[in-house]
């Protein structure tokens, strides 16, 4: 899958440039474009805002990995917005509680000899879950905190490190639920009349 996502809008401008005279009209392709690139980042960080509530990742690390870009078309009554989500996996310590995320308490044992803690608790996919069997421990390369857990029931079995979704996956949710057009389309209206006045303004 490429990553790529499109949205077609339609936008009613009829309204505001009815009364423009030829002159003016020559102002609405800036307008319009001037309009494009102010209303689709901060319409892109609501999707980052509702990431973020559903994680724990860091905002700025979202946003790295999601890209936005809006054209208008010739016909100047509507706009093509792209979205590119960046592939990338998200280990699923990310949804663990950062009070939970001690490595030295996954070798703790209790009289028996047994780990006190059978698994490492996680929000992961919006939901409460233990998998069992986990632990946390720090990345060979890295040296971050990771989750991982091993491929067989002995010890000497290979580790794997465990994934939670990646910001691909959580901005389809939302993108799939319509929230990018919505606030598009609600902030539209108000910056295209004031950019238009502004061009306009120039132009005396």
């Amino acid at each position: 899958m490429s990553g790529y996502f499109s949205i077609d809008l339609k936008i009613h401008v009829r309204e505001a440039t009815r009364y423009l005279s030829r002159a003016e009209r020559v102002v609405i392709p800036k307008a319009m474009a001037r309009t494009l690139n102010r209303i689709t980042q901060p319409s892109l960080n609501v999707i980052v805002k509702q990431i973020t509530q559903v994680s724990r990742l860091n905002r700025q690390r979202i946003k790295r990995k999601l890209f936005v870009a809006a054209m208008a078309r010739p016909n100047n009554t509507s706009m093509f917005v792209i979205v590119r989500a960046r592939p990338g996996v998200e280990n699923l310590i990310e949804w663990v509680a950062p009070s939970k995320r001690n490595p030295k308490a996954f070798r703790k044992r209790d009289r028996k000899g047994n780990y006190r803690f059978k698994g490492v608790k996680s929000s992961a996919w919006q939901r409460n879950k233990e998998y069992k069997g986990a632990f946390i421990g720090r990345g060979q390369t890295s040296g971050k905190l990771l989750v991982f857990a091993r491929t067989g029931p002995k010890r000497t079995a290979k580790l794997k490190a465990l994934r939670g979704p990646s910001v691909r996956h959580l901005f389809k949710k939302f993108y799939r639920q319509g929230v990018l057009r919505r606030e598009i389309l609600k902030r539209f209206p108000r910056e295209f009349e004031r950019n238009l006045k502004f061009y306009i303004s120039k132009l005396k």
